[in-house]
């Protein structure tokens, strides 16, 4: 039942990002004489082309996507406005058991905002908050079962206690 929810969960999320994709290329369309926009794609097997993510005069915008090259699971999702990392990222697990293993948030190409790391089984292994891409506040750090094994306070990427 895990495997099916699993894979209906991948198959949603490549569904929302085509759609976001064609609303994104939808949009610059109207702007195409000013600039240029290229739609890019990435082969996974001689049956299998996916979208990957949308440029607007050679500047990455919106959601990309990268994919695992033999079987297409999606290796990780970055938000990008003019190029620049913006917003969340998510990377998966590479051997492609669709687990999430880190995920955050970036403001102008920084870590901004919470972050957190999981484990090969899912559970949480690290969280903080970064500013500016320094680690900021208490970080929690979490053994494989997801106990909480250490606390460390920082301030502007210093380890205080």
């Amino acid at each position: 039942m895990k495997n099916y929810a699993c894979v209906r969960s991948k198959i949603y999320l490549l569904k929302l990002s085509f759609v976001a994709m064609t609303m994104i290329c939808s949009s610059c369309q109207k702007s195409e004489e000013k600039g240029n926009v290229v739609v890019h794609y990435q082969k996974i097997s001689e049956h299998y082309i996916l979208p990957k993510g949308v440029e607007v005069n050679t500047l990455k915008q919106g959601i990309w996507i990268e994919y695992d090259s033999t079987i297409g699971f999606i290796r990780t999702s970055t938000v990008y406005k003019n190029g620049i990392v913006e917003g969340d990222f998510i990377f998966y697990n590479p051997i492609g058991n669709g687990r999430i293993i880190q995920k955050g948030q970036c403001h102008i190409g920084k870590y901004n905002g919470l972050f957190e790391c999981f484990n090969d089984n899912g559970t949480l292994s690290l969280k903080g908050h970064y500013l500016n891409n320094k680690r900021l506040g208490k970080w929690y750090e979490y053994d494989k079962n997801g106990k909480l094994t250490k606390v460390e306070l920082w301030d502007k990427g210093y380890l205080v206690k």
